[in-house]
């Protein structure tokens, strides 16, 4: 809704080029559509009259998030995708206090990356597997297992030159989250890592919403962003992620480099939100509350890094699989044809 980006980006331009859906009727939801005029030709404003008559009335539902609102307004002939938009660490769907919003039993086709996410989508979101058609792997990744770079495409695209890339991406939080500033002291970063390392900040887009006052002005080491559409456009060329909570960690697995959870707030956000996941277990090492600790841990990683924790991260949780999204094309063409000729 406030992106056109991640799972359903790439199931849409998989359909736009299959010969298949040429008479088919593509319509986007999104929460501000004048956003994306130069994108795509046929949008609808989420919650508005004209976006539920179209889900009420489409062939396909095709989302990452809670399609109907929990109105339970699915067609029997409507077939459904759902691809999530994330694994998660930090508790989702009917795992949230107060939500109960979440039925995925009229979901018929889902993606998912691993056996810890599938587990999750049965107990938060009540998916059913001899319901519903399972998927492994994930749309959004295909990209990364299909996609080769150098780090002379990434000067090229974002001036990096020869120095690492660092990624701070932070998931968004129920409460407000402090500014990068109170959290880093940028200027010390800069001055130890400046010669070797590029810092590049990406704040998530509802946090970018709610604090769209907040701004840190680039200089030849610090680097906003938040204005990329779509972060897979970054990860290629990042060499240390940093986040926190956010599923982003899943993703970046693929390419097992250097990865540090920064949670700053860990009990509060265990109390608050909490995590399906004892992340200082699973981190080891590389789960830091100071950036003062993090910066130092990160003068140590270096180019031959050995990255055991990422790869060990990556075998844990996901599944070796890549073509998601041309298997959940597939699938859906498959049952529209059946669907035409019953």
């Amino acid at each position: 809704g406030r992106s056109f980006n991640d799972s359903p980006k790439r199931l849409f331009d998989l359909i736009v080029s299959d010969p298949y859906f040429e008479d088919f009727e593509l319509i986007w939801a999104f929460t501000e559509p004048n956003e994306f005029q130069h994108l795509v030709s046929k949008k609808v404003k989420i919650d508005t009259i004209q976006y539920f008559y179209h889900i009420m009335t489409a062939g396909v539902w095709i989302a990452n998030v809670n399609m109907d609102r929990g109105l339970n307004i699915k067609r029997k002939e409507t077939i459904y995708v759902n691809t999530w938009h994330g694994t998660p660490l930090k508790k989702i769907g009917n795992d949230v206090d107060g939500r109960f919003d979440f039925d995925w039993r009229d979901v018929d086709l889902s993606t998912v990356t691993g056996d810890y996410e599938l587990q999750i989508f049965k107990e938060c979101f009540l998916l059913d597997p001899s319901r519903t058609e399972v998927i492994k792997g994930n749309p959004r990744h295909d990209q990364i297992l299909n996609t080769n770079v150098s780090r002379e495409d990434g000067d090229r695209l974002f001036r990096t030159g020869e120095r690492r890339v660092i990624l701070y991406a932070p998931t968004w939080r129920d409460k407000s989250a402090p500014p990068i500033q109170q959290l880093f002291d940028l200027e010390e970063w800069r001055r130890r890592l400046s010669e070797t390392h590029v810092f590049w900040f990406r704040e998530h887009i509802i946090t970018q919403e709610e604090n769209s006052s907040q701004s840190v002005a680039d200089n030849d080491f610090f680097f906003d962003m938040s204005s990329v559409p779509d972060v897979f456009e970054l990860l290629p060329f990042v060499d240390v992620l940093i986040s926190d909570y956010s599923g982003m960690f899943f993703d970046f697995a693929f390419y097992e480099r250097p990865m540090f959870s920064f949670a700053y707030d860990y009990d509060t956000y265990i109390q608050q939100r909490g995590l399906y996941y004892d992340l200082e277990k699973l981190f080891q090492e590389r789960f830091v509350t100071d950036s003062n600790v993090l910066l130092e841990e990160i003068l140590k990683c270096t180019e031959h890094t050995r990255c055991d924790l990422t790869t060990d991260f990556k075998k844990q949780f996901l599944y070796d699989s890549d073509n998601a999204g041309s298997r959940v094309v597939n699938s859906l063409k498959n049952r529209l044809t059946r669907l035409s000729h019953d």
